[in-house]
């Protein structure tokens, strides 16, 4: 208005910027900014280096797998290694569908996290706020990574090549379920569980109620479901004291035979543990060790000799 008093050209006097018409780019810009503010602007147009990033993990993390396989290629690490060297694997269905998924599924995530770390931090809302945005970034991190734990298992799962048993060979199975004091519904629940085990020829499969309180209520319901029931006179013994020790042994111990081919046999084992039952567990096992090899002589052995022995030592104080 002054400056036409002051007799200046119409034509000549400058719009103010508030009335200039904006560009469609400025308008969009405008209109997103307006619908998710700065910040949320700045995220979306820094969407593509996020993908960009995301995209350069994935495939470094491709390169180090193959390269790491190319290295691994003819080494037999595991069960899995031996499988697959004799060229038995069996590939997934859907594997390709399933890898491409997972691709996209990490993508996606990293795409996420990296917003997470560059756009949603409060930092000029106060520590309390900013304390518990970043840790529950940190649950978030620690979710991925779990999941690509549960994926890595779940993709090196194999068809594993079963051994082919006749049916003759299947050996005798014996099931016990140990009780004391649990209901009875619920001991009916676990045999009825037991009776429907899968096995090729059921009639070997043999289930035992092992009953520690002799209530007759056990012994009619493992009369009732057709199994088997044993209890013991008293209950001395039935658990381990301090200083009481465990022998655990593989069959090559009492199979272990002499030049007339007659076996060390479980009788004189339990008498080497009672000879040397006051001794420590590394000297029980040397004296077990000692008659076995007294017994054998210079005899050759075709078994293995494994022997393990623990020692109670009482509850550890609190």
């Amino acid at each position: 208005m002054r400056q036409l008093l002051a007799g200046t050209d119409p034509d000549k006097i400058a719009v103010p910027a508030a009335t200039l018409e904006k560009s469609s780019l400025a308008k969009q810009r405008s209109l997103i900014e307006e619908s998710v503010g700065p910040t949320g602007y700045a995220a979306i147009r820094a969407w593509g280096k996020m993908a960009l990033g995301a995209s350069v993990l994935i495939l470094l993390s491709a390169l180090q797998r193959s390269v790491r396989r190319k290295k691994k290629k003819g080494q037999i690490l595991s069960y899995d290694d031996l499988i697959m060297s004799g060229g038995s694997e069996t590939p997934a269905k859907g594997r390709v569908g399933s890898v491409l998924t997972l691709v996209l599924s990490c993508f996606f995530t990293l795409v996420y996290l990296a917003w997470r770390v560059c756009f949603s931090v409060p930092t000029g809302a106060g520590v309390p706020a900013v304390a518990a945005n970043v840790l529950l970034l940190g649950v978030e991190v620690l979710g991925f990574a779990e999941s690509l734990i549960l994926f890595h298992g779940l993709f090196r799962m194999r068809a594993h090549p079963l051994p082919e048993i006749p049916e003759d060979a299947w050996p005798e199975v014996d099931v016990f379920i140990a009780t004391y004091n649990e209901p009875v519904e619920l001991l009916r629940r676990t045999v009825n569980g037991c009776t429907h085990l899968r096995y090729p020829d059921p009639a070997k499969v043999h289930i035992w109620v092992c009953d520690d309180k002799r209530r007759p209520e056990m012994r009619r319901l493992a009369e009732e479901m057709g199994v088997g029931y044993f209890d013991r006179p008293d209950n001395k013994g039935a658990k381990a004291g301090k200083g009481d020790k465990l022998f655990l042994y593989t069959d090559g111990v009492p199979e272990a035979t002499d030049a007339e081919n007659e076996l060390f046999g479980t009788a004189r084992m339990i008498d080497a543990l009672n000879t040397c039952a006051d001794r420590s567990p590394e000297e029980l096992l040397a004296c077990v060790k000692s008659a076995v090899d007294v017994f054998v002589g210079e005899a050759e052995q075709f078994d293995d000799l494994t022997m393990l022995c623990l020692e109670y030592k009482g509850v550890f104080p609190n």
